[in-house]
Parts: C-alpha cells; structure tokens; sequence
C-alpha cells in the first residue's frame, strides 16, 4: 500500500516548491483532497502494511492520541499518523498542533465554539 507514502511524499515536495509561502495546513489539506484512500482500506489492511514494513517510522513523536496511534511516514519537519479509536463520546477540548485529516472510517464530528464570559453577582439576606 502506498497511500501512505504517497501523501507524506507530496506534502514535502509541496512544502519544498512552497517556500513557506503555504502554510502546513493548507498544503496537507490540499493533499488530502487530492490523494483518495484505497477503496477497501480496512483494518486488515492497515495490520498487513504494517507487518510488511522492514521497518516503522519512530512511533515515539505521537501525543495522547489514538488508541493505538501509528506513525505511517516520518517527513523532516512533519509526520503522518494513522489514528485509531473505539466507539465512545468525548468532551470539548482543543489541539495543541497544526494539521489536517481524513476520516478513512466511521464519522468524525468537528465543531469550533467561542467563549464569551458573563459576570454573576449573588445577593444573600442579611442573617436575622
């Protein structure tokens, strides 16, 4: 399977021809939507790549995310990362990164909130 190594490829070569006139995520979003995943991209799949590789990527650049997280191509300044998680819900939270993604299976719910803060003031009667 080279999916994997034809995006993390094209986000270099890309970066490279951009001189830093793109940002990261503009590039790497503009590969995604240009590089389709093999129509029958399953887990199957993905473990069979994986125990074909002579060698991985270093798997220690990854955060906390993924259950399990697996780098797929290790780039100079960037990596691709195969994110794998269990059914479950999650709270509001953010990322401390810049990148883009695609979800290859399942759904993905992506929403952006702004904050406003409100001042309360609390009144109690004086105690008899």
């Amino acid at each position: 399977m080279h999916y994997f190594e034809s995006i993390g490829q094209s986000i270099e070569d890309s970066l490279a021809s951009s001189g830093q006139s793109v940002g990261f995520a503009d590039i790497a979003t503009q590969v995604l939507r240009d590089i389709q995943p093999p129509s029958a991209l399953d887990y199957p799949m993905v473990l069979d790549w994986i125990s074909s590789q002579k060698e991985l990527p270093d798997q220690g650049l990854t955060g906390e995310f993924g259950q399990p997280p697996i780098v797929v191509f290790k780039g100079e300044t960037f990596y691709v990362e195969l994110l794998v998680w269990f059914p479950s819900s999650t709270a509001i939270h953010g990322h401390g990164f810049e990148g883009a993604f695609r979800v290859l299976r399942g759904a993905s719910l992506q929403a952006e909130y702004n904050y406003e803060s409100y001042s309360c003031l609390l009144y109690t009667s004086p105690s008899p």
